[in-house]
């Protein structure tokens, strides 16, 4: 932004340059055009944009400015974009000649007049609410660059800025120069923006928030059917140890009968040469005409069938010999009587009968 554009004929130049340097001391920013250059579309845009960037437009009255047609489309531009206008009088001219905006603004009087008196004036009327004027250049800065990009989000204004331009305008009423219609719609749509911009914040805050519940529950399941499945886990290996436990008694169980068996049951070998010999024993046996020492029982039979002949082995209280026991051939006809009964051909060959 600048703080002044001077719009001027070529022909009063001394006297703009003299107005320039004045400025310059007091650490004004100037636009001025130098150039004595035809008019042509890029430079009128710069023109145009040079006008809007300017806190005040200072229009040289002379008779050459009043008859100059660039004179007059730089009065319009500034007039339509509600700029702040300052005529200073610098050359008398008919006030029928010059652009209506000029001729219906306070003039600034420089001629005929001492130019530290006048130019005094001109810095005491550039000064003049000068906030508000600046504003009201930064915001159709804003304003022109959001229109001439398509009216695109972008270009809108936030937060803070946005505040204050909604204060600036509120507070316009009765200003000079007055806000234009393109302020309020550039100011309305970046508070519609913001809105919108707010409800989609608020919007993905909540559906941020649903989601972080759903896992958190989904979180909650989890864990609960981890825990299930570990409870199940730790019930199946208790019930696994409890099986291996019945196992191993089982299997304890069965280890002290069979050595409680291998204690007080005989045990059985069989040998066949020409003859059946039953070697009965629990205990060493050093005779072989001994066939067998048992221990613990009060009868015991013993049958044994070499494919010809049956031989019997008993011992109980009924024999004389209580400690050693031989052989006796018997026939067939016993085994009839043999209580329980033996069947022929299914005999094994050694049937323990203990009781």
């Amino acid at each position: 932004m600048s703080d002044v554009f001077l719009s001027y004929s070529r022909k009063d130049k001394a006297f703009v340059q003299q107005l320039h340097a004045g400025l310059a001391r007091l650490g004004r920013d100037v636009w001025v055009d130098w150039e004595d250059i035809p008019p042509t579309a890029d430079w009128l845009r710069e023109i145009k944009q040079g006008i809007d960037a300017a806190n005040t437009f200072v229009f040289v009255i002379s008779p050459d400015s009043a008859a100059s047609d660039i004179c007059y489309q730089e009065v319009d531009h500034a007039d339509k974009n509600n700029k702040r206008i300052i005529p200073i009088l610098y050359r008398e001219t008919a006030p029928d000649t010059l652009h209506p905006t000029i001729s219906s603004h306070n003039w600034v009087i420089f001629a005929d007049q001492d130019f530290g008196t006048a130019f005094n004036t001109l810095i005491k009327a550039m000064d003049t609410d000068l906030a508000y004027v600046r504003e009201h250049t930064r915001l159709l800065i804003r304003a022109r660059e959001w229109e001439s990009n398509e009216r695109e989000n972008g270009f809108l204004l936030a937060g803070k800025d946005l505040d204050n331009a909604e204060a600036w305008i509120a507070n316009a009423t009765d200003k000079s120069p007055a806000p234009l219609t393109l302020h309020g719609q550039y100011i309305q749509a970046s508070r519609t923006q913001q809105q919108t911009r707010q409800r989609r914040i608020q919007l993905g805050l909540i559906a941020g928030l649903v989601i972080s519940v759903g896992l958190m529950i989904l979180s909650i399941i989890a864990f609960q059917d981890a825990a299930t499945q570990r409870d199940i886990a730790q019930d199946e290996r208790a019930t696994a140890y409890a099986f291996a436990t019945e196992a191993d008694i089982a299997r304890d169980l069965a280890e002290s009968a069979r050595a409680t068996s291998e204690a007080f049951l005989p045990q059985v070998t069989l040998n066949i040469s020409q003859n059946i010999f039953l070697n009965i024993y629990s205990g060493a046996n050093n005779s072989s005409t001994v066939l067998a020492q048992v221990n613990g029982r009060q009868t015991i039979r013993v049958l044994a069938y070499d494919g010809g002949n049956w031989y019997y082995v008993a011992y109980g209280d009924d024999l004389e010999n209580t400690g050693w026991i031989t052989t006796q051939d018997f026939s067939d006809s016993l085994l009839d009587n043999y209580t329980p009964p033996i069947a022929r051909g299914t005999v094994p060959n050694v049937v323990i009968e203990s009781r």
